[in-house]
């Protein structure tokens, strides 16, 4: 908000400040609410070059009177910095790459998604730009498993024995000139799962929204993607760097994202997998699963055994809500740029309406750090403790050493330096504009 407070946002229509909290450039899609004066009323959005953007609007409500829209556009927001858009009244540009949608099938210029009707299972997901099938069965699937162990899962290695599968129908609910989304619906016992698989004309990913309302008890819920590659292998993401896990189908944890790569034609190839909210996976003949939620008994320790007639609390019961991108691409996860991926799909834009004709000292757009090349980023900047200046932190992400630089746009400053594969380094750059390296407790070395 005080960055938003120095921005320009004089002219037409409502400034709309787009924030990236990332430290790279990012273009991606945004969802905002906007207040229109009635229901026929069309919107543009006017990006700061003057370019409007293809909008899609997503629904209208009633409000007091006027109109409240929910629409989805694709920006582009400079590196840990801030730009302003201008929502109008008028007609958002068309779209060069328009999506295909038939059935329960969404093509776009880049992938070919489709749902099988009867089990609302993704049947297909063709990589259109490289002739590539990237699923060797059934993608997508909600896969319920036994579970009888305790809260702890002691003694436990993996979760095999399979218990059964949501299964439902698909029906396609949007198609305009941003994005089409086709919806899942399944069932398992009493229990409910609710897909939105979304495809963009300007983006190169697969997102999914997936709802599920969770009612069983001593079972386990994962999420199944089968990747059609030979000699599968799977990158897990680990804090500040990555490991490849055995793949004999036991229970690994990993963070934001999952890469499973192969060969396809002789060349490498991968399914990328990246979720906002899950760190458990397993890995087996080239089938990725995503643990999701598991219902034991609360707080039950073996070697207790539960009483047939007592009433005991379960854990994840009831609703919520896992968000998950999917990447196929050629190459490995660096070529996938999988540490952004991972990173984008967990921390959104954040977006704030601005005050009309206000010129603030910052322009429409502001970056305030940037960081080159793109296999290092910043994971830190903030003021030292001692007040002696501001902090910057960066860490290597390919596994590769190289010469870096950072880049402070507003200070008119830049530093070069040397940085070790997966190294993590801190530099405090002083009011004078003096460099020091630092430990992580700020302490010069």
């Amino acid at each position: 908000e005080r960055l938003a407070a120095e921005m320009n946002t004089l002219g037409d229509g409502e400034p709309l400040l787009l924030v990236n909290t990332l430290p790279w450039e990012r273009t991606e899609p945004v969802m905002a609410e906007v207040l229109l004066p009635g229901f026929a009323t069309q919107v543009a959005v006017i990006d700061r070059s003057g370019r409007s953007l293809p909008v899609q609007v997503i629904d209208r409500t009633d409000q007091a009177g006027g109109c409240l829209a929910r629409i989805c556009f694709v920006a582009r927001m400079p590196a840990l910095g801030c730009t302003v858009l201008r929502v109008v009244q008028g007609t958002g540009a068309g779209q060069e790459r328009p999506l295909l949608a038939y059935g329960t099938t969404i093509e776009s210029s880049r992938y070919r998604l489709a749902v099988d009707p009867e089990t609302g299972w993704v049947a297909s997901l063709y990589d259109i730009a490289n002739g590539v099938e990237c699923l060797a069965g059934p993608g997508c699937v909600p896969v319920v498993l036994e579970d009888p162990s305790d809260t702890w899962s002691h003694g436990v290695v993996g979760f095999r024995d399979e218990a059964g599968r949501f299964r439902g129908e698909a029906e396609l609910v949007e198609c305009g000139p941003v994005r089409a989304v086709l919806r899942v619906r399944q069932r398992f016992n009493e229990s409910m799962v609710e897909q939105d698989f979304t495809v963009y004309s300007e983006c190169d990913r697969i997102d999914c929204e997936m709802r599920i309302d969770w009612h069983e008890r001593h079972r386990m819920l994962k999420l199944s993607l089968p990747v059609n590659v030979a000699a599968p292998r799977a990158i897990f993401e680990v804090p500040f760097g990555t490991i490849q896990r055995p793949g004999e189908g036991s229970e690994e944890p990993g963070q934001r994202w999952v890469d499973v790569e192969g060969v396809i034609g002789g060349e490498c190839y991968g399914v990328l997998l990246a979720n906002d909210s899950k760190y458990g996976y397993d890995f087996k003949n080239g089938e990725l699963r995503v643990s999701l939620l598991r219902s034991p008994i609360y707080a039950f320790h073996e070697p207790r055994v539960p009483e047939r007639h007592r009433k005991y609390l379960y854990t994840d019961q009831g609703r919520q809500v896992v968000r998950y991108t999917i990447v196929p691409h050629r190459g490995d996860w660096r070529d996938a740029g999988a540490v952004a991926v991972g990173a984008s799909l967990n921390s959104p834009p954040i977006l704030l309406w601005g005050e009309k004709r206000h010129g603030g000292r910052l322009g429409p757009e502001v970056s305030l750090l940037k960081v080159s090349p793109g296999s290092v980023i910043a994971e830190v900047l903030k003021y030292a403790e001692d007040g002696s200046g501001l902090i910057v932190r960066v860490r290597e992400t390919a596994g590769s050493g190289t010469v870096a630089s950072f880049e402070l746009p507003l200070h008119g400053f830049s530093h070069r330096f040397a940085i070790g594969a997966c190294e993590v380094k801190t530099f405090r750059v002083g009011r004078d504009g003096s460099v020091t390296e630092t430990d992580l407790l700020e302490r010069a070395i």
